[in-house]
């Protein structure tokens, strides 16, 4: 809707059944949790790939958040937009949210994207946390997640340390030893000399 509103009103010389919304859709949620801004976008990958002006992207993305606006609407983005937006400029429900918890425990580290981690260190800003995760795995780079989130955990939080898991527990040691082969030869992670406890 969006789309065939900014071609009609705009006047764009462009088919709007050519144009991939969910590509749009990928672009303007990778903008948003990675908080890039316009210069950073267009060099980006997904930007190239669209061949749309950018001056009709910003009018898509604009028109997309005028009609959420108008319905009271919210994506998972606004959300966690919001979340970020309220914790960071009222200390007052800060530490009313974090009073609640004790410790905090984050599972697949490596799909967290640079929205989430803000919220993260807001969070846990004084607290125990354990984060689990795998730096050879991350699927959710379209969305902005980063495997530097495991890999400069240290550096994020100072007091942090890292424990390695290196036994496999699902897989023949076949199956590992050619994982192996391909894993190892991404030289930004850990050093790891994974064994499975399962024979061949």
């Amino acid at each position: 809707l969006a789309v065939k509103n900014v071609i009609k009103k705009q006047g764009y010389d462009l088919d709007a059944k050519e144009i991939n919304c969910n590509d749009l859709l990928q672009l303007y949620n990778l903008m948003r949790e990675k908080m890039l801004d316009w210069n950073s976008v267009v060099t980006n990958d997904k930007f190239i790939d669209l061949d749309l002006p950018v001056e009709f992207i910003q009018s898509v993305f604009g028109k997309y958040d005028a009609v959420k606006r108008r319905k009271n609407q919210y994506d998972y983005t606004d959300v966690l937009q919001k979340f970020f937006e309220l914790i960071s400029t009222n200390e007052e429900a800060l530490e009313r949210i974090r009073s609640n918890y004790e410790y905090y425990c984050v599972d697949e580290m490596q799909d967290l994207t640079p929205l989430i981690m803000d919220i993260l260190k807001l969070l846990t800003k004084n607290s125990p946390l354990v984060c689990i995760g795998d730096d050879d795995q991350c699927i959710y780079p379209f969305r902005g997640a980063d495997p530097q989130n495991i890999l400069k955990f240290r550096e994020t939080f100072p007091k942090g340390k890292v424990f390695l898991l290196e036994t496999n527990r699902r897989c023949p040691s076949n199956v590992i030893d050619i994982a192996k082969k391909v894993i190892n030869s991404n030289e930004d992670r850990f050093v790891k000399n994974i064994k499975s406890i399962k024979k061949n």
